[in-house]
């Protein structure tokens, strides 16, 4: 039985040490809804006035997640996070890679960051546990940010997305 091959997402010969944000979209396992939930009323205001922290109750998992992001920066020096938003199946970050840590030769690069993440809060998630859970689908979506034009499109488009949950094809 011949297996399909995953298609290769990444730029070929482009180096993910340089310096550069960069957009990550990592989902859940099988897209299961464990990292938080957004409440419905969330339709019912105004953008202007919202505190998302009223409208998005997260899981174990997600309080998990949010320490683990507080942490990138100080782990890696040379790398920035400089937005994220936490949906209930997927999350979304913005990571700065510096010019500090691009010049260094032996530079960690943005997969060995989210790699590293992932394993992370997999490992904080099982703590103790006896029935190891599997928290991430493998791999992950990553987009080079461009300039200053599809830096603010990515950022909208994260902002807005609690707001957007309904029109998700995996919202449940």
């Amino acid at each position: 039985m011949n297996l399909p091959t995953r298609k290769k997402l990444r730029i070929k010969d482009y180096n993910y040490k340089s310096e550069n944000i960069y957009f990550i979209t990592i989902c859940s396992k099988n897209q299961e809804c464990i990292f938080c939930n957004i409440d419905e009323e969330i339709d019912s205001v105004g953008f202007d006035t919202i505190n998302f922290n009223k409208y998005i109750h997260y899981s174990n998992i997600g309080s998990i997640i949010v320490e683990s992001l507080k942490n990138i920066e100080t782990i890696y020096n040379g790398v920035v996070l400089k937005e994220y938003v936490i949906m209930p199946n997927h999350l979304h970050m913005l990571i700065e890679i510096t010019d500090d840590i691009s010049k260094n030769q032996n530079s960690i690069d943005i997969f060995k960051i989210v790699g590293s993440f992932k394993r992370y809060v997999t490992k904080m998630v099982n703590k103790g546990k006896k029935n190891k859970m599997e928290v991430w689908q493998k791999s992950f979506y990553e987009h080079i940010v461009r300039d200053e034009k599809d830096y603010n499109r990515i950022l909208e488009y994260m902002v807005y997305n609690p707001f957007k949950w309904k029109l998700d094809e995996y919202y449940r």
